[in-house]
């Protein structure tokens, strides 16, 4: 299953003279025209540059006939909460889930494409 899930996602790369400065990964999920969005990282001097922006546009714009984005997010993320929420993400749910060892809180977030 997770061999699968990596050949089909869709990971995009953010270079600035030949340095990677950030990146996202696109996965399919089992539904039709839906879609995860693992993550969108950057480094921390290249964010709010449009960057994070440019990258889940070409994600949308790549991700032929999807029609729904979802992420997962920390809920103490406020910044990462806004960001997506600045490009129509919507809350679903809040949950705590484990990661490796550590509950955390998340908020699961959906975009309408």
């Amino acid at each position: 299953m997770m061999k699968r899930r990596l050949e089909n996602s869709h990971l995009f790369v953010a270079e600035i003279e030949d340095q990677i400065v950030g990146f996202a990964n696109f996965s399919p999920i089992k539904y039709q025209n839906e879609a995860e969005l693992g993550a969108i990282y950057l480094l921390p001097e290249h964010q709010g540059k449009g960057i994070g922006t440019a990258l889940l546009q070409r994600g949308i714009t790549l991700l032929e006939g999807v029609r729904k984005i979802y992420i997962h997010v920390e809920a103490v993320n406020e910044k990462g909460k806004r960001f997506y929420e600045a490009k129509g993400f919507a809350a679903l749910e809040k949950f705590e889930e484990d990661f490796e060892g550590h509950m955390m809180q998340t908020v699961k977030m959906v975009l309408h494409v």
